[in-house]
């Protein structure tokens, strides 16, 4: 056979017809599944090919990878609104935290090799965490912590929450909300270390 022959055969074939409509929810869709499948691996020509489209095609809706991340992120995590409180407004403090957990695992559970890029720094809108960090003053307001205490407070159970997500334990077994109550503890008995 010859060079000729070889690099037809081995073209990919191209469909008649128009390409398959493509939308930014169903990119966002299929790249939250591919990178969970694929983790570091992820590509957007990869993302392309699984979903049958040309590479060119998703970056007219994502310009870089960087971009289609955060999108992804974004997508994931956009039900952590304040605006929808999980929590009623006479709940004590330990139960409203437990509230805004439980509303953050099961968003951050299903979705590990995200909450990997955003435990490193890699991806994450910032204004995911604005959301949680909303949900969170409104759960711990009436501890009355400095702003040190909160920033720390906030951090370590943002860091415990990630841990758990990466688990890969179900939010539904409940057993993460045991390490919350100690957390909870810790913050309001103002242990020293908080300050």
């Amino acid at each position: 056979m010859s060079t000729i022959e070889n690099t037809a055969q081995a073209a990919p074939v191209r469909r008649r017809g128009r390409p398959p409509k493509l939308e930014a929810g169903a990119i966002l869709t299929a790249a939250t599944a591919l990178l969970e499948q694929a983790g570091e691996d992820f590509s957007m020509r990869g993302l392309a090919q699984t979903m049958g489209v040309d590479p060119m095609a998703v970056y007219r809706y994502f310009p870089t990878k960087s971009a289609l991340l955060d999108a992804v992120v974004a997508h994931a995590f956009e039900a952590l609104d304040s605006a929808t409180l999980p929590f009623a407004a006479g709940d004590d403090t330990q139960s409203k935290l437990i509230a805004v957990c439980s509303m953050y695992l099961k968003l951050a559970c299903p979705v590990p090799a995200l909450v990997r890029l955003m435990a490193r720094g890699a991806v994450g809108p910032a204004h995911v965490g604005r959301r949680f960090d909303a949900l969170f003053e409104l759960a711990v307001a009436d501890l009355g912590l400095s702003d040190a205490q909160y920033l720390l407070a906030r951090d370590v159970v943002v860091d415990y929450l990630h841990g758990y997500a990466l688990s890969g334990r179900s939010p539904d077994r409940g057993e993460w909300a045991a390490g919350i109550r100690l957390i909870h503890a810790g913050i309001a008995a103002g242990v020293s270390g908080l300050a």
